[in-house]
């Protein structure tokens, strides 16, 4: 989990870890306690915040509190009450401690923000294409003097592999569009690459041999050649055909990129919704490519080996 997803949910959690306490006149024992569900919804997110976590599952096995499931006033004793609000309290503590940190060393979100995750394991070479094809992209925009608007990197995330880039004016609906353009070509292209493959091993398992024979490659060029023209015909509206074949390759590129991992995520200052629907697209990508990697590294059949060893027998040194 990254530094800034953390940091928004501890501000957007922070806050409830308090309850509500009226004393029982006469009993000293005993208390009313109230928005004890609100608290433990909060714990509950705040859980997924591994340092958070050992923390929180002391606080939620305290007797009598972490069992309430409604907002009514509800009696409890007050030991109990009186060690959740203290615990609930060193939690505070240690999410403020946690943000301050967050706040003075992460870029300031925006909603008008993309989020670009490098591949793991990103050598010179690819984070080098993602630059220059991500320079590449804007510039595209950028040069249509119609489009209002300026792209400007934020920076990198302290600790992980996040990138930030901010964009103002008309310029964010079209570098949306054309992520969305980016992410739909993906998705054709992965589809058609899984298809081919599944074709080829089906041959292999009932021995037949068939007419179709995909050039993936092709695919992908035509692919984000009709999206590219779509995109100009609708939104540029001023690229001449060297810049369209230019922009061609950016997106093929950019693909590719996607196919070694990288993502590309709205901020997420974004509604959530936006935000959700792009994870679950991005989900079904990373399973897709995992079938395909599964695909691509079939091993060689008995009968395949059996064949190439038989070869080997027959041939002669001359």
């Amino acid at each position: 989990m990254r530094l800034s997803e953390i940091q928004k949910i501890i501000e957007e959690n922070k806050d409830l870890l308090s309850i509500s306490i009226d004393p029982i006149p006469r009993d000293s024992n005993l208390c009313m306690v109230k928005n004890v569900t609100n608290v433990l919804i909060a714990l509950h997110k705040l859980e997924r915040i591994p340092s958070l976590k050992e923390h929180i599952n002391i606080i939620t096995s305290i007797p009598e509190i972490s069992t309430i499931h409604t907002s009514n006033q509800t009696v409890v004793a007050n030991a109990n009450c009186n060690k959740f609000n203290n615990e609930l309290a060193t939690l505070k503590i240690e999410c403020n401690a946690i943000l301050s940190l967050a706040n003075n060393i992460l870029p300031t979100m925006d909603k008008d923000m993309i989020c670009i995750k490098l591949p793991e394991e990103s050598d010179l070479k690819t984070l080098s294409d993602i630059a220059d094809n991500f320079s590449k992209l804007f510039t595209a925009v950028l040069t249509v003097p119609e489009i209002e608007g300026n792209i400007k990197f934020v920076g990198v995330e302290a600790g992980c592999s996040w990138l930030y880039i901010k964009m103002t004016g008309k310029i964010i609906a079209i570098i949306n569009i054309i992520i969305n353009n980016i992410y739909n070509v993906f998705n054709k292209y992965i589809t058609t690459k899984k298809a081919n493959l599944d074709l080829q091993s089906l041959e292999k398992d009932i021995k037949i041999k068939t007419s179709a024979n995909i050039d993936i490659e092709q695919v992908l060029h035509a692919l984000c050649e009709k999206a590219i023209k779509e995109i100009n015909n609708n939104e540029l509206k001023k690229l001449d055909e060297g810049e369209l074949g230019k922009f061609t390759r950016t997106m093929e590129n950019l693909v590719k990129i996607l196919e070694k991992g990288m993502e590309i995520h709205p901020s997420l200052m974004a509604p959530p919704e936006i935000q959700e629907e792009k994870n679950n697209q991005i989900l079904l990508l990373q399973k897709q490519i995992k079938a395909i990697k599964l695909l691509e590294f079939t091993p060689k059949t008995s009968e395949e080996e059996s064949s190439l060893e038989d070869n080997s027998d027959n041939s002669t040194d001359v």
